[in-house]
């Protein structure tokens, strides 16, 4: 009964029910993030802060980065930017690769007025040429630009976001806006133009390989090859069981605030993945873990093999046990 309520965003239930469940599995990571995820939902900042860091004792130090970040973002939809940045500082050192924490850093960063700073950590996060986040970090960084009023550079960003997310929603209407600025800036009238052509790429994904200047990902079509998931994949998720904890089962949608961003992407094959569009996975904001339905579909053998390996619950194996309130 957690996890359905949790699935379908049911803030108080979860509260309600977890610590009943917890109980009798305090060692349930996953209940345990659920709860403190909708501990937050409820704005009890500082309960959640608390099931973190209690979290924190159940999972072995190279892991603790994501857990790291949520604190971070804890203290800062608190209200403690300062106080958050040593957390987001923490994921870093401990997993210097995941782009995720350098982005909540930057974040951070120019919550807190440090736009210099935080120009440099989203700069940074530019760099990273495998990672999905990319047209993220462009889009971030344009925002501090944009902030310190160097309009012309913010829309280059802006335009590099574009470039590998077509449809990114909020990078369109961020150039949108500096575009609009940089004609009155010089004295000229604002006309209406066209958009930018978010019609390009329909159906496709850039690569974040080469920042969507070549290769193209299409997705999935009836009678394609089957996309495997990639082996770095399956070894990140085997160094991180915690994110992507079983039972696999469709979720009814992306769920984040919506000064998170409205999208994510497939762990497997890129595809950006929208609010409200069907998958599979674990939600933990820039550190979600799903896959599209169509590498579930071309990867049969591998989610049969992850279902197949889910232990039996207590509830469910001893005669006589008490109802099992986390299904």
């Amino acid at each position: 009964m957690v996890e359905e309520a949790f699935r379908n965003d049911h803030a108080a239930t979860t509260v309600l029910l977890a610590p009943l469940w917890l109980q009798s599995h305090p060692d349930d990571l996953g209940i345990i993030l659920n709860y403190a995820e909708m501990l937050y939902k409820m704005t009890r900042y500082e309960e959640a802060i608390g099931v973190y860091e209690n979290a924190l004792g159940k999972i072995e130090e190279d892991g603790r980065w994501a857990i790291y970040n949520q604190l971070g973002r804890m203290y800062q939809y608190w209200g403690h930017p300062a106080r958050a940045e040593p957390w987001f500082r923490k994921a870093i050192e401990i997993e210097p690769d995941e782009l995720a924490s350098y982005m909540f850093l930057g974040a951070c960063q120019a919550r807190q007025g440090k736009l210099n700073e935080a120009e440099a950590t989203h700069r940074a996060a530019t760099q990273w040429a495998e990672s999905w986040l990319r047209d993220e970090a462009y889009h971030n960084l344009g925002l501090v630009l944009r902030g310190q009023g160097r309009l012309s550079e913010a829309a280059e960003c802006f335009r590099k976001a574009i470039e590998i997310d077509p449809k990114y929603a909020d990078a369109i209407e961020a150039l949108v806006d500096v575009e609009k600025a940089m004609v009155f800036a010089q004295g000229g009238a604002a006309e209406p133009g066209a958009a930018p052509d978010t019609a390009i790429g329909s159906g496709t994904h850039h690569s974040s390989g080469d920042g969507g200047a070549g290769e193209l990902i299409v997705r999935h079509t009836e009678g394609s090859r089957p996309m495997k998931v990639p082996a770095e994949v399956l070894e990140r998720l085997r160094k991180y069981p915690q994110h992507f904890p079983l039972p696999l089962e469709p979720m009814h949608g992306w769920r984040s605030s919506p000064d998170e961003g409205g999208h994510t992407h497939c762990e497997s094959c890129r595809a950006t993945i929208y609010r409200g569009d069907p998958v599979v996975g674990r939600y933990l904001k820039y550190v979600s873990v799903v896959f599209c339905p169509d590498c579930v579909r071309d990867n049969p053998e591998l989610f049969r093999e992850w279902l197949a390996s889910l232990p039996v619950r207590a509830a469910e194996s001893e005669p006589g046990a008490a109802p099992d309130t986390a299904g």
